[in-house]
């Protein structure tokens, strides 16, 4: 009977004595062994081993041949050093690299792509959860469950699609579409979202005292009232906040007597905890520093105080891991009949060049949200408007700060102006405190891992203090709906605190801003108005369609087109008194960036839909874009609505063609009338601003503790400014007015606002001449004040134009007050942006000015001057006065032609130039040698020149002997080095390539060895006994 046979794995210098007698169980085989047959009952198998020496015999000489081929084939190739391996290792070597290359190619490659689609794909199936079961488990997927709370949407995922992919799974996706259960289906694809933060240094000391927002530390002693309203008992109680974001930390000590799991889930890892994945770098903070801004407790000594230091705070954890469609959608629908309030600080990249929304699950969300949360009242969603300023970028091209079912909010600086990353849009509701420039102070609220900051930045910031705001107002009023807390939120905003806000006046006397909305929100105001508020009428949408189709556009014209618009009167839609305006435009250009679109409703307010976006420059489209405005809010719909597009560059070669557009009207067809005298209601109000009431037309004031009760006589509810009685409680009801009457529109006004004069015999107030602000008639000499962009020409009694790039400028044309766009103020005059002045130095994008006594620099410090001041010297990053101390010399610098102090040569102690023969005096141990200072052995001890040359002669000599022996060293240095290559590559040679049969050992063991492949660390040996 044959033995069988046993591998086992030897080290290549294990000693090779022979083992008898002993069989061997092995599990793994190495690059190098033996097989050893059990020398027992030799005389039963002499048959069978002679037969398998003549069979590996056979195969011993093939490999004898291949190896010879091999040697043949490397025959008059060079030697390898014993360091390098052979060539078919180095091959190899090189083949690896070459495919990690790739790979890392691919990776970059797919990181980057537009669509990433990945296994997971979204699917609407009815018949409830076993139907969609069924049809998963039918075509190989799993079905992971239903999408939040939309009805009949699921999310189904299969193993055999690719995570990640760069085009969709046809086969897997044809499956679905052939299925009559399914109606529709959507392959997910990882979305792009970028957090609006910024990563700025940590100064952990949070304290109540820094939060400067709260207790009138804003421009001109500006707050948002909100320490009024907490004084008034309203803390947010009772109301619940989630933070959609990369998680929150639940157990800090300044939230966790607040947090909410039934406001919390993870989306990302499908579990109920929403704690953030920490990392080194502390990069999934966002959302606690979010929920600290909300609900971090009062009066624990931790940290600073939440807005609604009371209400419950909960957060999704949806932002750190593949943000799809689902993903977004799951989110915005957790618990919507419990949740009352979402704030989100998130959206596409804020780059300038990115146009994207929501996906058709996350709209279906926000509808859901919007029609069933809150018991129908409807889900409040919170949203930062962007960080897109430093890109020019605008929140009009993000379809969730441009979504009527979002409150968008900006920012403003403790100084009351724009900041740097603030993007401008007319979908801007209101605005918050935030930071501003790298000198003013940022917003308080906790951080990861229970520490604080005082570091929070951006429009991220901005959200969080907006939803606080909200809460407080729920807290007064929980009947609100969505629609209630935008009309509150507009009515109660304010404009004063914002100095550079480039207000727009609307046809209801409204000041709104693409930078601010309608102003600074207002805490107290909005708790006020939260207690009278009454129930709006129904809301209706007019859409009215343009027929003007395919209209070309061309650089310099600007395109004009008009829509008759008559509020869809006389259908179920109608819409008389607007809210929400949207243009949807489609449209084609050859630099998108370059176009700007602007929409004038009847009553002449003019909206910006679309201010440039220089770094937008690729030929792509704008498809059924709905451009959101709230400019218009309360203005009359009924009228000639003009939509222009205007490309605003130079380059005359663009154009393109406006497709087709129509305007959607949201609004009202009754009088929106905003409060109600309720009986049993309190004697004052506390604010200490009056609060503005819309109306049917316009907007009327409650005096500052008036008494709102119903008790009061009917001649006592007209307005202030009525004489004689009145037809209903606004001012464009008096019978007749006591001041005077806005000729315009008949409203009566105690005086004649901005741009009108009155004229006390009529009573009435008439139009000043056109840019003049204020004015006591109708001539050019009765202008007193222009409006922006022109300043008073006293010679000529007029007012007159600035000059550009000046937004407005006082006594001359050229004395600018303030800059367009992409100008900034230098002194009095208007610079570009990307152009400092000689004397200041750039970061980031702003510029700053140098040391003192620079006259240009690179940074701010004494020792970072490029040029110097009039009297001062350059003289290594620092300016002194002249003259150039001792071992420097004055000299003109070659590119500013400005005196420079440069740095003798090492030899000279004083000197007129750079080089050792310029010197005046030597420095100690060198000693002047025909007019120029020597240094030698000698000089310590020579005292004159001609023991110097005696010295100066010997050390020649010397150098020349060195030099000589150094270069036979070098030469007998390299014979050695390629005597010992050739005999180690002649080495290599041998045993790299070589296979042969020898005897090893016993002569008389008869034992046959192949020698395998001496480059390996292990050697391949079979042993026949």
């Amino acid at each position: 009977m044959e033995m069988p046979l046993y591998v086992k794995q030897q080290e290549r210098n294990t000693n090779n004595n022979t083992t008898t007698n002993t069989m061997v169980n092995a599990t793994a085989v190495g690059t190098a062994g033996k097989v050893v047959h059990s020398n027992s009952k030799q005389h039963q198998q002499k048959q069978s081993l002679q037969h398998q020496h003549h069979h590996y015999h056979h195969q011993q000489q093939q490999h004898r041949c291949r190896a010879a081929h091999v040697k043949q084939a490397f025959k008059h190739e060079p030697s390898y050093p014993f360091l390098l391996s052979p060539p078919s290792r180095y091959c190899e070597n090189i083949f690896r690299r070459l495919m990690s290359l790739c790979f890392i190619l691919l990776v970059v490659l797919v990181r980057n792509s537009a669509c990433n689609f990945i296994n997971q794909v979204a699917v609407h199936i009815e018949g409830g959860v076993q139907n969609a079961d069924r049809v998963a488990k039918e075509h190989g997927f799993k079905n992971l469950g239903q999408i939040g709370s939309l009805t009949d949407k699921y999310l189904f995922e299969h193993s055999g699609i690719a995570k990640r992919s760069l085009s969709p799974s046809h086969t897997h996706l044809q499956k679905l579409s052939k299925d009559q259960n399914v109606i529709w289906f959507e392959q997910q694809i990882a979305k792009r979202r970028t957090k609006r933060d910024f990563a700025v240094e940590k100064v952990n000391d949070p304290f109540f005292p820094k939060q400067w927002y709260f207790h009138g530390g804003g421009h001109g002693g500006y707050d948002m009232n909100v320490m009024p309203a907490w004084q008034m008992g309203y803390t947010g109680k009772g109301i619940v906040i989630s933070i959609l974001d990369d998680g929150i930390e639940k157990d800090h000590p300044d939230l966790k007597k607040n947090y909410d799991p039934r406001a919390s889930y993870d989306v990302n890892g499908k579990d109920p905890d929403p704690t953030p994945r920490y990392d080194a770098t502390d990069e999934n903070r966002h959302g606690t520093r979010c929920a600290g801004e909300v609900a971090a407790e009062a009066g624990n000594n931790i940290c600073g105080i939440g807005v609604a230091y009371n209400a419950r705070i909960g957060g999704v954890r949806m932002l750190d891991g593949f943000v799809t469609d689902a993903v977004e959608a799951a989110s915005l629908n957790l618990n919507p009949q419990y949740i009352d309030i979402y704030s989100a600080s998130w959206g596409p990249d804020d780059n300038g060049e990115v146009v994207d929304g929501p996906g058709p699950l996350t709209r279906e969300a926000f509808a859901s949200g919007i029609q069933k949360g809150r018991g129908g009242l409807g889900s409040i969603f919170v949203w930062a408007s962007g960080n897109g300023g430093s890109y020019y970028d605008s929140c009009n091209c993000d379809g969730y700060t441009n979504s009527i079912y979002t409150l968008s909010i900006s920012s403003t600086s403790k100084n009351g102006v724009k900041p740097w990353y603030l993007e401008e849009c007319a979908s801007t509701v209101a605005s918050t405190y935030s930071s501003g420039s790298f000198n003013e102070p940022q917003i308080v609220t906790i951080d990861l891992r229970k520490k604080c900051t005082s570091t929070h930045t951006g429009t991220s910031a901005s959200a969080p203090i907006a939803a606080g705001i909200v809460a407080l107002a729920l807290e007064a009023n929980k009947n609100l709906t969505w629609r209630d807390i935008q009309y509150i939120t507009i009515l109660t905003a304010r404009p004063e605190p914002m100095t550079d806000g480039q207000w727009t006046r609307n046809a209801l006397g409204r000041n709104v801003s693409l930078r601010y909305g309608y102003g600074l929100m207002d805490a107290v105001a909005m708790v006020n108005y939260a207690k009278l508020w009454v129930k709006l009428p129904e809301k209706h949408i007019c859409e009215v369609v343009s027929k003007e189709f395919r209209v070309p556009l061309i650089n310099s014209v600007v395109r004009k087109s008009y829509l008759k618009v008559d509020g869809c009167q006389g259908t179920t839609n109608g819409v008389q008194y607007l809210e929400h305006v949207q243009a949807q435009i489609s449209l084609t250009y050859s630099r998108r960036g370059d176009l700007k679109i602007m929409l004038t409703s009847p009553n002449g307010t003019r909206s910006v839909l679309l201010p440039p976006r220089p770094n937008d420059l690729v030929a792509t489209t704008f498809d059924n874009w709905p451009f959101l405005t709230v400019h218009f809010w309360g203005e009359y719909a009924i009228g000639e609505w003009l939509l222009e597009i205007e490309d605003v560059s130079n380059h005359h070669s663009s154009s393109g063609t406006l497709t087709d557009w129509k305007l959607i009207l949201h609004g009202t067809q009754e009088n929106p009338v905003k409060h109600r005298m309720k009986s049993g209601f309190g004697n004052s109000i506390t604010d200490s601003n009056d609060l503005e009431v819309f109306t049917t037309k316009s907007e009327d004031q409650i005096d500052k503790g008036s008494n709102l009760s119903t008790n009061q006589s009917p001649d006592s509810l007209c307005h202030k400014d009525c004489i004689d009685g009145c037809h209903g409680e606004t001012a464009f009801d008096c019978k007749a007015c006591k001041y005077f009457k806005l000729h315009s529109n008949g409203k009566c006004v105690s005086s004649c606002p901005k741009g009108f004069y009155g004229n006390p015999e009529t009573q009435l107030c008439h139009h000043c001449i056109d840019q003049c602000q204020l004015c006591t008639g109708p001539l050019v000499t009765n202008c007193k004040s222009c409006e922006d962009g022109f300043y008073m020409d006293k010679a000529n009694q007029k007012c007159s134009p600035c000059k550009k790039p000046c937004d407005t400028c006082q006594h001359n044309a050229s004395n600018c007050t303030s800059c367009s766009k992409d100008y900034r103020l230098s002194g009095n005059t208007c610079v570009q942006t990307s152009v400092c002045a000689a004397s200041e130095y750039r970061v980031d994008g702003e510029c700053f000015p140098c040391f003192r006594m620079c006259a240009s620099c690179y940074g701010p410090g004494e020792k970072q001057c490029l040029t110097c001041s009039s009297n001062f010297i350059l003289t290594k990053g620092s300016c002194f006065p002249t003259p150039c101390s001792m071992g420097f010399y004055q000299d003109i610098n070659g590119t500013s032609n400005s005196p420079i102090c440069k740095r003798c040569h090492e030899s000279c102690l004083t000197c007129r130039g750079s080089s050792s023969l310029d010197c005046n005096l030597c420095r100690s141990s060198y000693i002047k040698f025909k007019n120029e200072c020597k240094l030698s052995t000698a000089s310590i001890f020579c005292k004159t020149a001609e023991c110097l040359q005696q010295h100066q002669n010997e050390a020649k000599t010397h150098t020349n002997f060195t030099f000589l022996l150094v270069f036979f060293s070098i030469i007998l240095l390299m014979i050695f080095i390629s005597f010992m290559i050739l005999y180690f590559s002649l080495s290599h040679h041998k045993f790299c390539w070589a296979n042969r049969y020898e005897k090893v050992g016993d002569q008389s063991s008869n034992k046959l060895v192949l020698s395998g492949d001496s480059g390996d660390e292990d050697e391949e040996k079979i042993e026949i006994k």
